[in-house]
């Protein structure tokens, strides 16, 4: 899963996810948030006339990212666990203990894969909102230039409204 800038690849993530035992239903739900409709107090993220999506009032959207954030870093930490785990040593080099530790590995490695995935989805979900709250506070700042200009509203914040 590309992550060098901050964006989640969804397509590369969905590709990953699809090899692994029931891991095409967990790749797809990567792509869940990225054309989602979340209208916070009325604006659309999607802009006008878009239907459906998640409607919520600006002080849920924020506490809703705040939640989302905190677990997108939790997951990230258990990413570079798993990642570890997924590194270690056969204790011998025996036939039977490396077959049992490549197995092992194989397992560490899905379960590191599953654990990105998971990280993805909450990044994505992070992503959508704040794009929900950026295009809510790009609407109001609007909103206040056009009620400060029609109102002959003046730099000080004085005005006839």
């Amino acid at each position: 899963m590309a992550e060098g800038n901050g964006q989640v690849d969804t397509a590369a993530a969905q590709a990953a996810m699809s090899v692994m035992p029931g891991g095409a239903a967990v790749g797809g739900a990567l792509a869940t948030f990225n054309n989602m409709n979340f209208i916070v107090d009325g604006k659309s993220s999607s802009g006008p006339g878009a239907g459906g999506g998640f409607s919520m009032s600006r002080e849920e959207a924020e506490a809703a990212l705040e939640e989302a954030r905190g677990i997108a870093d939790d997951l990230t930490f258990q990413v570079r666990e798993a990642r570890l785990l997924a590194q270690t040593q056969s204790p011998a080099d025996d036939p039977a203990s490396m077959g049992f530790h490549n197995v092992g590995l194989e397992a560490l490695g899905n379960g590191a894969q599953h654990v990105e995935a998971e990280r993805d989805y909450w990044r994505s979900l992070v992503t959508a909102l704040e794009k929900a709250l950026g295009v809510y506070q790009a609407a109001d700042e609007q909103a206040g230039q056009d009620v400060g200009g029609s109102g002959g509203q003046d730099s000080n914040g004085g005005g006839l409204i």
